[in-house]
């Protein structure tokens, strides 16, 4: 006698909802399970089940646990950040791929635990400034360096990329700002920031180079103290400075960036340099790579950082950033990922940078003054308990070194 197959009688809406929150089609999610669309059809009617081999799949590919699908009812949809994103890589603002929508879902997600967490450990809103888009971005770039007693001198002594990312990161998870590094799709999305006033969230690509990163930082910081929560690609909103289509948005995102910008190579110190080290006299010119590589050493910030500032203090013309986004087209730089041979980080280590020692930090504190239980612990930081005594260690040697 044959072996009766079985299934497992999963809620054909809550199905519909998960596949549909990864903009995944009936096709697409047939493919990844190896299964005909009319069957995964058949599952949301509920006409048919899967299998428990096929929910776990299910439960893989739609990055749920697999008691999720069993829910009388989906949970209700949070609205994505504002889409900031600007053509030509956006073919339609809204929309993304699978990897991207996860790292926003689960973002989301966290931070609503965050809030929640904080609300019961008493918390208070930051007392993080706000700003307005006629504010100048120059100035609120130095007022922002003056308030977080960032010294010229302590950033010029920063080593290299992987110091400066970890100095920044860390200042403002001081602040009380949770950053994630989380896998975000090439040229989709290169960060974003979800606002709230007691857990203001920023997202980079862990698929950038570390200069990038910084630069997306500091973007997306500019979104919070405008108090917006944004979706952003940083790609093309300088090339054309009268940009007419979507004139709003282009224009936000060029304050952000100008804030960006400003904040991790302020004015004076760069003319002071220019004049010093290039006998710079005032005038508009074109910049050697190598000129521009020395400034981006001495404040370990990214290319495009270092020409719009160039281009802001009127040492050199939008014709130099054309240029070098023609030449990086043809033989990628620094701004786009290097391939590079993959080195295996520890499973803990890789927790804390995604999700940063804030996040964590503050995890580890609802547990202990008994707000949440230890299985609530291991849900919310992704990790098997075995790790749990490592990380701890590892956020106590952070707090020491302090």
């Amino acid at each position: 006698m044959p072996k009766r197959k079985i299934t497992v009688p999963i809620t054909g809406k809550v199905l519909k909802w998960a596949r549909e929150q990864l903009n995944l089609s009936l096709q697409d999610l047939a493919y990844k399970l190896k299964v005909a669309p009319e069957e995964i059809e058949r599952w949301e009617r509920e006409e048919a089940f899967p299998s428990l081999t096929q929910l776990r799949n299910l439960a893989q590919i739609l990055k749920k646990p697999t008691a999720f699908f069993l829910l009388p009812e989906p949970p209700k949809s949070k609205p994505l950040p504002t889409d900031f994103r600007t053509p030509p890589q956006v073919i339609r603002r809204g929309e993304f791929s699978p990897e991207t929508l996860h790292s926003i879902r689960l973002a989301q997600d966290l931070q609503e635990i965050a809030v929640e967490l904080l609300k019961d450990l008493g918390g208070s809103p930051l007392a993080l400034p706000q700003t307005t888009f006629e504010q100048d971005p120059e100035e609120v770039a130095q007022r922002e360096r003056k308030r977080l007693g960032v010294s010229i001198e302590e950033q010029i002594k920063l080593k290299d990329f992987g110091e400066a990312l970890r100095y920044w990161r860390e200042l403002l998870e001081k602040q009380g700002i949770i950053i994630f590094q989380l896998s975000l799709e090439e040229k989709e999305c290169r960060g974003f920031a979800l606002w709230n006033e007691l857990a203001p969230l920023i997202v980079v690509s862990n698929k950038d180079v570390e200069q990038a990163r910084i630069f997306t930082i500091f973007h997306e910081y500019a979104h919070l103290l405008l108090r917006e929560s944004a979706i952003c690609n940083l790609e093309e909103e300088f090339d054309i400075p009268d940009l007419e289509e979507m004139r709003e948005t282009g224009e936000k995102e060029r304050w952000a960036s100008r804030f960006a910008a400003a904040f991790l190579v302020p004015s004076e110190d760069l003319i002071c340099f220019l004049k010093t080290e290039f006998g710079w006299k005032g005038e508009q010119r074109e910049w050697k790579i190598e000129q521009i590589q020395k400034i981006q050493s001495r404040y370990k910030v990214s290319r495009k950082a270092t020409i719009l500032r160039l281009i802001e203090i009127k040492a050199a013309s939008w014709e130099l950033y054309k240029r070098f986004a023609r030449e990086s087209q043809v033989a990628p730089e620094e701004e786009r990922p290097r391939e590079e041979k993959k080195i295996k980080i520890p499973l803990v280590k890789r927790k804390l940078s995604e999700r940063g020692y804030r996040f964590c930090d503050l995890v580890f504190e609802a547990y202990e003054r008994g707000i949440i239980e230890y299985r609530d612990l291991l849900n919310i930081l992704d990790l098997k308990s075995s790790y749990i005594t490592k990380l701890k260690e590892e956020i106590r040697m952070r707090k020491t070194r302090k």
